[in-house]
């Protein structure tokens, strides 16, 4: 969660638009509040539960989901594309916070859908989760935890 505050305050160094960041808010990790909107964000390392991001998708919020840079999250954004282009205000980052190449990917499927060729969807998005070195749920949980034991050594 750490590392999603980071990343929407470094976001927000220049045009300083947060008023408010809370934790747990509706079901949400995080509720931002900017000066003319809000931003609801949601941890899920893995996106095999489709109904759970329907529900959350049909608030009508801004909604930005963090996840995993693994193989499955992919598979799950590719075969649920459709439920997931629907949502105007979705963004998806794709994570990998041990990555030596980048750190992560952003999407935002109904932008997304609008620019790309359906042909060709599957391989533009793997060209783009190749970008960050892909990550499994077990080793990113593993990497935490010993990341986190050798700060009290």
């Amino acid at each position: 969660m750490g590392w999603a505050i980071n990343y929407e305050k470094h976001r927000d160094i220049i045009p300083k638009k947060i008023t408010n960041i809370e934790k747990d808010v509706d079901g949400y990790n995080l509720k931002i509040s900017y000066n003319e909107k809000e931003k609801f964000i949601l941890v899920m390392p893995s996106l095999a539960n489709a109904e759970e991001i329907r529900f959350r998708l049909k608030s009508g919020r801004s909604v930005t989901i963090i996840t995993i840079n693994s193989e499955q999250n992919l598979d799950f954004l590719v075969d649920n594309w459709k439920l997931l282009i629907d949502s105007p205000e979705l963004t998806i980052i794709f994570i990998n916070p041990f990555s030596l190449i980048d750190e992560r990917w952003i999407i935002r499927p109904y932008i997304h859908n609008k620019i790309s060729e359906n042909g060709v969807l599957k391989k533009g998005i793997k060209t783009m989760f190749e970008i960050v070195a892909p990550i499994t749920e077990e080793e990113f949980l593993a990497k935490i935890n010993e990341k986190s034991s050798n700060l009290y050594i």
